[in-house]
């Protein structure tokens, strides 16, 4: 937030964005804040009123200006006229090393050991079908999603790029959660051919 409002003074071209940003900073900065202070459950609602502004706090004034950049506003040609300028390719691709963490932590969470050198069993398929997950997912991620970037849905509208940036954090939440949930799903004992002596002793 102190960084925001000090680019807002040093460059004023574009000092109505920093001092939104800065705005909703401190307003779920307070948030958060508060929700430590307040026992359980009353801090759910601060903690999801929060989420909701860091998610889409942003998007809120995109969404305002695209109705009021052709009217007469001398408060928007004051304070919104110029934007700080967006590296398309830059954006994409810090989404995209984060993800492959992402997908790299569902490759270590399908790891387990064997007691017998052959390990051909129900946990070994389950394994198998994991990482089978993980490569779809990260195809279709990496191939398909940036296969045109010039006509990516960053650059085609407004509303194309803030669903596609809006997607991401419910997109690597789901995964994460998915992924914590293999390491269970491969040990499970849930077929004729698990049998837990065949495990090593840290995974039975």
């Amino acid at each position: 937030a102190s960084y925001y409002l000090f680019c807002a003074v040093m460059v004023p071209t574009v000092k109505g964005t920093l001092i939104y940003h800065f705005v909703i900073i401190i307003i779920s900065s307070v948030l958060w804040i508060g929700s430590i202070h307040v026992p359980y459950p009353r801090q759910l609602p601060l903690i999801f009123i929060a989420l909701v502004i860091d998610m889409f706090g942003w998007l809120i004034l995109i969404w305002i200006l695209q109705f009021v950049k052709n009217s007469d506003s001398k408060f928007y040609h004051k304070y919104f006229d110029f934007w700080p300028a967006i590296n398309i390719e830059h954006r994409t691709e810090r989404n995209n090393a984060f993800v492959g963490l992402v997908f790299g932590y569902s490759v270590l969470t399908i790891l387990y050991q064997n007691r017998s050198s052959t390990g051909v069993n129900a946990f070994f398929g389950k394994g198998i079908l994991g990482l089978v997950q993980a490569f779809t997912f990260n195809w279709i991620y990496f191939e398909i999603d940036h296969h045109g970037l010039h006509v990516h849905a960053v650059r085609r509208h407004w509303l194309s790029s803030s669903l596609w940036l809006s997607a991401q954090v419910p997109f690597i939440m789901g995964y994460v959660l998915a992924a914590a949930t293999l390491s269970q799903l491969v040990l499970a004992h849930d077929c004729t051919d698990a049998n837990t002596e065949t495990l090593g002793d840290d995974y039975v």
